[in-house]
């Protein structure tokens, strides 16, 4: 007895260090910095070589019904960010809310594929993305540099990033974030400085019967939120701070893609599905400059997105260990447990890092 007394009383000290959510709140304009990280780690998640591909594409099938395209296909992905804010909020303090939600709702075996599910995403998605990034680069720029060679650069620099820490990461995450931003409304602002038309906003009623069909091609540039159950909580107060947090990283990739739409739209009315934006800036005075800025700025969002996919952050501790290893990343003690729902882990700690 006198033993057991000693080791609970000498974990009691290690739960200042177990992950929780904090009794402070920041207020104003302090709780929309401490905000910061979490929108451009949110950002970094879905941003890709798509960024630049994409709306073009979105373009070509719903001509001038591509803005509303878009606001429509944001506007639908709201229920689902509504639920990895359930599934995060729901799951306390889980290292990984959503392999644990989907445990309780179908079960262990289901709930084992999901570090698997997300790791070919990443294997096969990560690669891809790099390889269309460096090959518009290198048609743009007229660089006799193998396509390989720089995908692979691409990667070898996020997996060196996250290797030098977390903090070295984020700050990546944070200032990519912004100069991809402004970037972007630099170069839409030189296009609609120099337009060839009037952009099509406002669709004809014939239009919308496209709308459908660009949706569908939209979705793809939504991909990657779920890789914010995973960095929820890195946030100050995860059930507090997700929802906001999601919220703004979906409507900053909406106006970044809404921009390069109209863009477009104020250069040409047939758009290349592939390369349309790079066209339309190509059609402007110093449109080569344009245009390598915006090659350069599909390389920097595929590397904000290969730092968050390969950040420690993003893969919690259950997805790289096995469970009946009964390890857990942490200053905290864990013990494998057996419940009814399945084997999760518990310490002594109550750091609950569990799947």
């Amino acid at each position: 007895m006198t033993s057991r007394r000693t080791s609970a009383t000498s974990v009691a000290p290690s739960q200042s260090s177990a992950p929780r959510f904090p009794d402070g709140h920041h207020t104003g304009w302090a709780r929309i910095w401490s905000l910061g990280p979490g929108v451009a780690a949110g950002l970094s998640s879905v941003v890709g070589a798509g960024l630049i591909a994409v709306p073009a594409a979105v373009l070509h099938e719903s001509g001038g019904a591509a803005a509303l395209t878009w606001i429509i296909a944001a506007l639908v992905c709201l229920p689902m960010l509504m639920l990895f804010r359930d599934t995060v909020t729901a799951s306390g303090h889980s290292a990984d809310p959503l392999r644990e939600t989907i445990g309780v709702g179908l079960g262990r075996r289901p709930a084992e594929m999901v570090p698997l599910m997300f790791s070919m995403v990443v294997v096969v998605g990560l690669p891809s993305g790099s390889v269309m990034a460096a090959r518009n680069l290198a048609a743009i720029m007229a660089i006799d540099v193998p396509e390989i060679a720089i995908a692979a650069a691409l990667m070898a620099f996020a997996v060196v990033v996250n290797l030098r820490g977390r903090s070295l990461g984020s700050t990546v995450e944070r200032v990519g974030a912004v100069v991809l931003a402004i970037a972007i409304v630099a170069v839409v602002a030189w296009s609609l400085l120099h337009p060839s038309r009037t952009p099509d906003v406002v669709p004809d009623i014939p239009e919308l019967a496209l709308i459908p069909a660009g949706a569908l091609i939209a979705f793809w540039a939504f991909i990657g939120f779920e890789n914010l159950t995973f960095l929820a909580r890195e946030l100050p107060d995860p059930r507090r701070d997700f929802a906001p947090v999601a919220i703004i990283s979906l409507a900053l990739l909406l106006v970044l893609v809404l921009t390069l739409t109209v863009a477009v739209q104020a250069q040409s009315s047939q758009v290349d599905r592939v390369t349309g934006i790079v066209d339309a800036l190509r059609s402007t005075p110093w449109g080569g400059v344009a245009a390598s800025v915006l090659a350069a700025m599909g390389i920097l969002a595929i590397t904000l997105n290969a730092v968050a996919w390969t950040g420690p952050g993003a893969w919690p501790p259950s997805s790289l260990w096995p469970r009946r290893s009964g390890f857990c990343r942490g200053p905290w003690p864990s013990k494998p447990v057996r419940r009814r729902a399945g084997p999760s882990w518990s310490s002594a700690s109550d750091s609950r890092c569990r799947w």
